[in-house]
């Protein structure tokens, strides 16, 4: 090799050492953004694992209020029957009452 083809190739080398050493510090930037990616995923694995929990918890509570609705929707029904009932027996009492009150008498 003659001494310009060598100058030459030094140069060359010392431009790929250059653009290798930028490579490997983008990898290595990269293989660090990968792991706090990696990282930031199972945080939220956790999260999303404790949002279920709550969920569940939530949904078995909602349940059990849902049946205690149901419970005193029946028992309000039940009652409005009874008020019903006993305003149908007000209404003929007061009816005999008015017919009672009518009669000669009371007139």
């Amino acid at each position: 090799m003659n001494k310009m083809s060598k100058e030459r190739f030094e140069i060359l080398l010392e431009g790929m050492k250059s653009d290798i050493k930028l490579v490997l510090e983008g990898h290595s930037v990269l293989d660090n953004k990968i792991e706090e990616v990696k990282t930031s995923i199972g945080d939220l694995d956790l999260k999303i694992e404790d949002t279920r929990v709550v969920v569940r918890e939530n949904s078995k509570d909602l349940r059990e209020t849902n049946l205690k609705l149901e419970d005193t929707n029946r028992k309000l029904d039940e009652t409005n029957l009874k008020v019903d009932e006993t305003n149908r027996k007000v209404d003929e009492t007061n009816g005999i009452l008015k017919k009672h009150i009518k009669q000669p008498a009371h007139a």
